[in-house]
């Protein structure tokens, strides 16, 4: 039974052993890695594709590199740092951050150039640094500033890639984080962007100023050009409205000249007695009011042709005959209008001398 019991053991023993020496001697590559057999430190096989790998147990050691994009970057209180200042081709000064990305293609350089993911980033961030004060170095602030800085970036990742083809990595692209200005020339290049606009704004109102006066002056000539050719045809028609007017007052005149120089005194009448807006200091006797004249004439005239007509006047009463005694006198008729003067009457007849009485 010992003996049986020993064998047992040294087979339990023999296949943790075997089990040992079988997880050593293989390791596994995940797609997103590569793999470096490294014997006593130095690299001995590359692993590119993924899967399950040989190799000898405890002499040789497995070093797996990400072969997925990595991005490197400065840390967040960089941009408070001086040496983070660049001097632009006008003399401006900035702060620029910039990152990139980057991809392990030649993993065994990699591990001979710089051993660790940790090293690469900071000789990267060295390599764009350098990358950036360059190309931003011969650039204008406006040109850094614009929203279209893809020729620059394309030239910054053109250098960052020549400079890390010895690293065994591929750039897959450099941009721009973030810009600031330092604060003693911040005001001084606000000052120089609002002066710049200023420009900009009075050259543009200047040039609109111009066209307004253009096209002003345009209306103007327009209005003036139809102003006067409907003056000149008003002036046509009114001539020959006026000469149509004289032909036919002419003709009226002809047919009866007193009721033209009446129709005429009553259009002067009409225009210049406007009701409660004009006062005349004329003589009554003038030639201007000589139709009242002739209308109180005619007033009087029915009086005068016909005195039985309306309004009657009074008839004074047969003067009473009165023997050896004077006539008396009538009494006065009262008349509101001056009475014409009476047609010269026939000589009166002698009056009869009363009869003598009877004795």
């Amino acid at each position: 039974m010992t003996r049986r019991r020993f064998l047992a053991i040294g087979g339990a023993i023999l296949v943790v052993v075997l089990a040992i020496l079988g997880l050593q001697s293989i390791y596994i590559v995940n797609p997103t890695q590569f793999a470096l057999v490294l014997r006593f430190g130095d690299p001995v096989a590359t692993t590119l594709e993924p899967g399950l790998n040989l190799k000898v147990p405890f002499i040789d050691n497995v070093v797996y590199i990400d072969k997925r994009i990595i991005g490197f970057s400065p840390p967040p209180q960089a941009t408070l740092q001086e040496e983070n200042e660049i001097v632009a081709g006008d003399q401006t000064r900035i702060n620029v951050l910039a990152f990139g990305r980057y991809r392990i293609v030649d993993p065994l350089r990699f591990f001979e150039a710089v051993g660790t993911i940790a090293v690469a980033n900071s000789r990267l961030l060295a390599i764009l640094d350098a990358s950036v004060r360059s190309i931003l170095g011969d650039a204008d602030f406006e040109d850094i500033i614009r929203d279209n800085r893809t020729p620059l970036m394309n030239q910054i990742t053109l250098r960052v890639a020549e400079a890390a083809t010895n690293l065994g990595v591929e750039i897959v692209d450099v941009r721009i984080q973030r810009i600031d200005l330092p604060e003693e020339n911040a005001n001084r290049i606000y000052a120089r962007m609002q002066t710049e606009r200023q420009q900009e704004a009075a050259l543009i109102r200047a040039e609109g100023d111009e066209a307004a006066r253009r096209l002003r002056a345009a209306a103007d000539r327009d209005v003036t050009i139809t102003i006067a050719n409907a003056n000149r045809d008003a002036q046509t028609l009114r001539g020959a409205g006026d000469g149509e007017a004289n032909r036919i007052y002419a003709a009226a005149y002809s047919v009866d000249p007193d009721f033209f120089q009446f129709y005429i005194s009553m259009q002067a009448y009409l225009q210049a007695l406007t009701p409660d807006t004009t006062t005349l200091l004329l003589s009554p006797n003038g030639d201007f009011f000589r139709f009242f004249d002739e209308i109180r004439a005619i007033e009087v005239l029915p009086e005068l042709l016909a005195p039985e007509l309306p309004p009657e006047l009074p008839v004074p009463p047969d003067p009473v005959v009165v023997p050896d005694a004077e006539i008396p006198a009538a009494d006065p008729v009262p008349v509101d209008e001056p009475a014409a003067e009476p047609a010269p009457a026939e000589e009166a007849a002698p009056a009869e001398e009363p009869a003598p009485a009877a004795p």
